[in-house]
C-alpha cells in the first residue's frame, strides 16, 4: 500500500576535504575542522573591563542625580571642615581618622571647601572606585555573572546610596577594604 511507495534514502558522508572548505568560511574556524564558537565582545577581559567602567560611570550618575536635583546633599561631615583648618594652618589637632583628613586637605586645591556637592561627587566617585575590587575579588571567587549581581546589589543598597554622597569615612574604607580583598 501506501508504506511501500516509499523510496529509500541513503545519506553520503561528504569527504572530509569539502567539510573543511565549508567550515573554513565560518569565524573563528581552526584547520582541524572543528569550529569553535564566537566569544561576545563584553565576554572578553578587556571587554569586562568596558563594562565595568561604563558602570562605575553609571553608577556614579544615579548615586549624584538626587544631589544634583536638590542642589545639596543630605549632609556634610565636619570632616571636610577640619581639613580646611588643617590646609590653612597645617595643624592635625585630635581627629579620628587623620589619613582621611589628610586625603581631603589635599584635594582642597581643587575643590572648595564649602561646595557641598563637589564633595558628594569626590565621594561617590571614591566609592565607585571602590566597586572594581569588590567586583574582581567576587570574580574570582564564584565568577562573572555572582560579580556583577553582587556588585549592582551593593552598589544599589540604601545604606551605600546614603554613604555614597554622604562624604564619610566609608567610601575610603571600602576602597581599601576591597582593595586588600582583591589582593
Amino acid at each position: 500500500s501506501h508504506a511501500n511507495n516509499r523510496t529509500p534514502i541513503t545519506l553520503i558522508k561528504p569527504d572530509m576535504d569539502e567539510t573543511r572548505d565549508t567550515r573554513a568560511s565560518y569565524p573563528k574556524a581552526v584547520s582541524s575542522g572543528i569550529v569553535t564558537t564566537m566569544r561576545r565582545p563584553w565576554s572578553s577581559p578587556s571587554g569586562q573591563t568596558l563594562l565595568l567602567a561604563l558602570f562605575g560611570i553609571a553608577i556614579t550618575c544615579i548615586w549624584i542625580a538626587p544631589v544634583l536635583l536638590a542642589g545639596f546633599p543630605f549632609d556634610l561631615t565636619p570632616s571636610v571642615k577640619t581639613a580646611h583648618t588643617f590646609s590653612q594652618t597645617g595643624i592635625l589637632g585630635n581627629v579620628i581618622n587623620p589619613l582621611f583628613i589628610l586625603i581631603l586637605a589635599a584635594l582642597q586645591s581643587a575643590l572648595d571647601w564649602r561646595e557641598p556637592t563637589g564633595w558628594a561627587l569626590v565621594s561617590a566617585m571614591t566609592l565607585a572606585l571602590a566597586t572594581i575590587p569588590l567586583w574582581w575579588s567576587i570574580r574570582r571567587l564564584f565568577g562573572t555573572p555572582t560579580a556583577w549581581a553582587s556588585t549592582i546589589l551593593f552598589c544599589l543598597l540604601p545604606m551605600h546610596w546614603r554613604e555614597a554622597i554622604a562624604t564619610g569615612y566609608y567610601p575610603l574604607a571600602y576602597l581599601c577594604l576591597f582593595t586588600g580583598f582583591a589582593l
